[in-house]
């Protein structure tokens, strides 16, 4: 019983944070494309914060259930994912669904 506790104590300070045996801490996130830089391999999403999510030769771009090039995504469309920030401050991109949600 109180391990059950400690590990629910611990999933609320990570904030719903998953931390799998690879040591990768995913985080949801979901917004609107503010900019997108092939170049440099980031995708910036809208708001106050204007967070850059940096994309690696392992991140997928989903588009209708289809991987697609970071090219395609065009700037006001809606994306969501999850993103990885355990080893760097850098957020990470890990998996980004790009477009309408069924």
């Amino acid at each position: 019983m109180k391990q059950q506790l400690l590990k629910l104590a611990v999933l609320a300070l990570l904030g719903g944070s998953v931390l799998n045996a690879g040591g990768v801490q995913q985080l949801p996130f979901r917004g609107l494309v503010a900019a997108v830089d092939p170049a440099a391999a980031t995708l910036t999403l809208s708001g106050p914060a204007q967070r850059v999510l940096h994309l690696t030769p392992a991140s997928k771009v989903i588009r209708a259930g289809a991987p697609a090039p970071l090219a395609t995504v065009k700037v006001g469309e809606a994306i969501s994912g999850s993103l990885d920030r355990a080893n760097t401050n850098r957020l990470v991109l890990i998996r980004a669904n790009v477009g309408a949600q069924p």
